[in-house]
């Protein structure tokens, strides 16, 4: 008798729970195109005049940016700042949280001004927490971009690309950038291609 009477009034509840739900998703409704430039420019505003040592606020503000004015530059510069904050401002490092932002960044903003940078911080992270496939498929990305012969930083690239995918474990295409490495070195005698060398000397053993 107990159970019968409750129905009527758990199905209530259910209706209740549905059609506040809905008003709520409603109400979370995406913002349109200038209503977003509105309230990302707000909240920079606010930001500017924040102390600097209140890094939640600035961690609270830039989400903000990133997660309701996704159309705007803002949320695009507030990814790179909020990367700062991850990986500078705290201690220990938030790196994962930072990873996990770049990578929405580039998925999210392909075409942006600011890939490349993102990029190169992204496979430096990667690096740092051993995941070395991730870093070396990242790399391939970029060393295509490398003029042959390279310049010096496009040499060390290409010895980290070559790094990556032996630690990855593709240690025949690790051997290939090495060897590239001493053939289209510029200076025959650069640490790149002493590094090169050894690694291949390593490989061989």
């Amino acid at each position: 008798m107990f159970v019968k009477n409750c129905k009527p009034a758990l199905v209530i509840a259910v209706v209740l729970v549905l059609t506040i739900g809905l008003g709520l998703c409603q109400a979370a409704e995406k913002l349109s195109p200038n209503e977003q430039k509105a309230k990302a420019k707000a909240i920079f505003t606010k930001l500017s005049q924040t102390p600097q040592e209140d890094l939640d606020v600035f961690y609270k503000g830039y989400h903000e940016i990133i997660e309701q004015c996704p159309d705007t530059e803002y949320a695009e510069i507030s990814c790179w700042r909020l990367s700062n904050l991850l990986i500078l401002g705290y201690e220990p490092a938030r790196t994962k949280e930072a990873v996990t932002l770049l990578e929405h960044f580039l998925k999210t903003y392909p075409n942006s001004q600011g890939v490349p940078q993102v990029k190169e911080r992204l496979v430096r992270l990667y690096e740092e927490t051993g995941q070395y496939c991730k870093a070396a498929d990242l790399y391939a990305e970029v060393v295509p971009s490398i003029p042959v012969p390279p310049s010096d930083q496009g040499l060390a690239t290409w010895v980290l690309y070559a790094d990556a995918l032996k630690e990855c474990g593709r240690k025949d295409e690790a051997k290939l950038w090495y060897e590239k490495v001493i053939k289209h070195a510029k200076d025959p005698n650069s640490f790149s291609v002493q590094v090169a060398k050894d690694m291949l000397n390593e490989l061989k053993k």
